[in-house]
């Protein structure tokens, strides 16, 4: 489906720059840009439908695991509810093999943002970024490589 990188897109940057401003990420975008995808794995086979609910499963099995683990460890400002149901969102697109590659180069590049964001701030104790960024940038470069594409 030639056309489905486009609105999916449109979706990314919204949740992006929604998270940026504000660090939260709507679940209205989030959970209907899932059910969308899923609804379009559904015109082309049961087997799509199939691995876009097995992504959604593993993607926010993952990171749900990651949220509870962060909460535990760093407290309630340090992951949000919506940085998981922005994996499943990625799981939906890209089935659990592609959605795992997709968020860990996401997860690098967060990890690389932070080393070089503390490296300029003598108090460390404050400092907060939006992971939304990095998790939807390699998902919409993924969209738009024909090999990665629904369909």
């Amino acid at each position: 489906m030639w056309w489905f990188p486009l609105p999916v897109s449109i979706v990314l940057i919204l949740i992006i720059s929604i998270d940026v401003r504000r660090r939260r990420i709507p679940h209205v975008l989030t959970i209907g840009g899932t059910v969308v995808a899923l609804a379009v794995r559904g015109t082309i086979s049961a087997e799509a439908v199939f691995l876009g609910c097995l992504g959604v499963i593993v993607s926010a099995a993952l990171f749900g695991a990651i949220y509870f683990f962060a909460r535990w460890r760093y407290g309630a400002r340090a992951l949000g509810f919506g940085d998981v149901m922005l994996a499943a969102l990625i799981g939906a697109l890209f089935g659990p093999i592609g959605a795992l590659w997709v968020l860990a180069v996401g997860m690098l590049l967060a990890g690389g943002y932070a080393l070089w964001l503390r490296q300029g701030h003598p108090d460390r104790s404050n400092l907060t970024m939006p992971l939304a960024p990095f998790l939807a940038l390699p998902a919409l470069v993924a969209l738009w490589l024909p090999a990665w594409r629904i369909g």
